[in-house]
């Protein structure tokens, strides 16, 4: 709960920026309608097109990547193709860095 000499202040600003972003929406869209045009349409297509052939393109190794990592994680090491358990894994690691923290000169 906020006091009211903070609350209406705060309530009084957003407000403001509600009222000058819903300008800017208006004033952007009459710029829009007013400026399109067939040539528009076409670079906008154009773009749009690059942008869907660039997705396709990095989609399948991403995916490929994604599918890796979700078989790394913990809850999938029985179905992991590596076989690891991380936990054991990063349990071991843990101890390996203090006896080297311990056999380290002071």
């Amino acid at each position: 709960m906020l006091p009211d000499f903070i609350r209406h202040p705060l309530t009084l600003n957003m407000e403001i920026v509600a009222m000058v972003a819903e300008e800017i929406q208006q004033r952007a869209e009459y710029f829009v309608q007013t400026h399109s045009d067939e040539a528009y349409e076409a670079y906008l297509n154009q773009m749009i097109n690059q942008i869907e052939k660039t997705v396709d393109t990095l989609a399948t190794p991403f995916e490929q990547v994604m599918k890796m990592v979700q078989d790394l994680r913990p809850e999938h090491s029985s179905n992991s193709p590596l076989n690891l358990n991380w936990q054991d894994a990063f349990q071991t690691l843990n101890s390996r860095i203090q006896e080297l923290k311990k056999n380290l000169p002071s």
